[in-house]
């Protein structure tokens, strides 16, 4: 049983439907993957890593490493109170 935020958090790897175009040739690099580590608790998504290969072991270190990185960026973003989590105002 669950009793508080980070009991227990997992691991997701999504692909996307979204390739990748390089900035200048406009050559594809590939399909993104979207890795996402959420709280079971809280619901709340606490890393995510975005890229172009495929998910591995890579991917997933990269995510573990965002959720551990200060979050001090998102008190500059004006956040209002919604259902069950929060929306960026415009």
């Amino acid at each position: 049983m669950l009793t508080r935020v980070l009991d227990r958090v997992e691991i997701d790897h999504t692909p996307l439907d979204l390739i990748l175009l390089h900035d200048d040739l406009l050559v594809p690099l590939g399909r993104a993957h979207l890795t996402l580590l959420v709280d079971v608790f809280s619901g709340c998504v606490v890393g995510f890593h975005l890229g172009c290969k495929h998910p591995s072991y890579v991917s997933a270190s990269k995510a573990i490493i965002d959720a551990t990185k200060n979050k001090d960026y998102i008190a500059s973003y004006r956040l209002s109170s919604r259902t069950n989590g929060y929306v960026r105002e415009k």
